[in-house]
């Protein structure tokens, strides 16, 4: 394995080993994924809860998934070849991971408590949508590797290696090569724009049009930062914060004009910031953790607002390294037991 793979795989594989939900925002660009093979065609008011927060992917118009919500909307077969072994694969792939209960615990990427045929509609939803991420260059070992996947043997509850949105989908044991090979042609292939800012550097793809959606993916120390954006064509689009593949809730929208300008201001410290000042603190009599931007709050420090809720720092809310983060109010006390 190359040193810049093992670098890849260290980078990702936090994510893909929690229960993240990568945001799609319900004002982002419709999709038809059932129709469009991608690559191989070219609290109450004043509060803020910790969980978080409910988005949803599209396809063709319609919700396919809710990262909150049980219910998904199937993508039904579609009629274009390329497409239809697209949509094949990731049936058989998301099959696979239904059987062996890597849906139903939160892993990866699934609500927790749903049924198993709900997270398999769900799964092959997201699939399909973050397929469009694969260089056309790479299709061919996207297809191997998540071929691979679908006869592998996962163990849950965490099932590590599966995943819906990569960079691999095959177990380290039986789909080594198979993962090495997609990440070295999606490294060789992808060209992505390296922003540094002040306070780390991101990167965005360079073939993220503007009126598409964009992920911009940053590094703070060992734990991956993403913020992800969209929103209708020719208009702002919103984003949101995903650290160590957990989604963040924040009081207000953030919008940007530009993949660009997003990755710019996620370098500066937009959702990356989120790290310098993460404390637990009691809410009610139930232990809570917060990673938060204390001027989002009103607060000139996170030592002052650790001080307004008697909160300790910690490096990172121990939530956010494993299934189901939990948090709590802010105020403490402000919702409703």
């Amino acid at each position: 394995m190359s040193e810049s793979t093992a670098m890849i795989r260290k980078r990702f594989s936090a994510v893909t080993t929690v229960a993240g939900v990568l945001l799609l925002l319900s004002c982002g660009k419709t999709r038809n994924v059932s129709d469009s093979p991608s690559s191989a065609a070219g609290g109450g008011a004043g509060s803020v809860t910790g969980g978080g927060g409910g988005t949803a992917g599209y396809a063709g118009g319609v919700v396919t998934w809710d990262p909150l919500e049980c219910h998904v909307t199937p993508v039904p077969k579609p009629n274009a070849p390329g497409a239809q072994e697209q949509w094949a694969l990731a049936r058989a792939y998301c099959v696979a991971l239904g059987d062996q209960g890597c849906l139903t615990s939160g892993a990866p990427n699934s609500v927790p408590g749903c049924t198993v045929d709900e997270a398999v509609e769900s799964c092959v939803a997201q699939l399909l949508w973050f397929h469009d991420n694969v260089a056309s260059e790479c299709e061919d070992v996207w297809r191997k590797d998540i071929a691979c996947g679908a006869k592998s043997t996962f163990v849950g509850p965490i099932c590590d290696g599966a995943s819906t949105f990569g960079p691999t989908f095959g177990s380290v044991e039986a789909c080594a090569a198979e993962n090495v090979a997609l990440l070295d042609c999606n490294q060789q292939h992808s060209a992505d724009v390296e922003i540094a800012g002040s306070y780390t550097t991101c990167y965005y793809p360079s073939g993220a049009a503007p009126d598409s959606a964009c992920r911009i993916s940053c590094q703070v120390g060992e734990y991956p930062v993403q913020l992800n954006c969209s929103g209708p064509q020719g208009l702002p689009k919103q984003c949101g914060c995903m650290i160590n593949g957990f989604t963040l809730p924040g009081l207000q929208p953030v919008f940007v004009n530009s993949c660009a300008e997003a990755a710019q201001q996620a370098a500066d410290g937009l959702c990356t910031g989120k790290l310098d000042c993460c404390f637990e603190y009691l809410d009610r009599d139930k232990q809570a953790c917060m990673c938060v931007e204390p001027a989002d709050f009103g607060y000139a420090s996170c030592e002052a607002m650790m001080a307004a809720g008697q909160g300790q720092r910690v490096d990172i809310c121990p939530g956010l390294l494993q299934v189901g983060a939990g948090t709590g109010c802010w105020p403490p006390g402000a919702c409703p037991p």
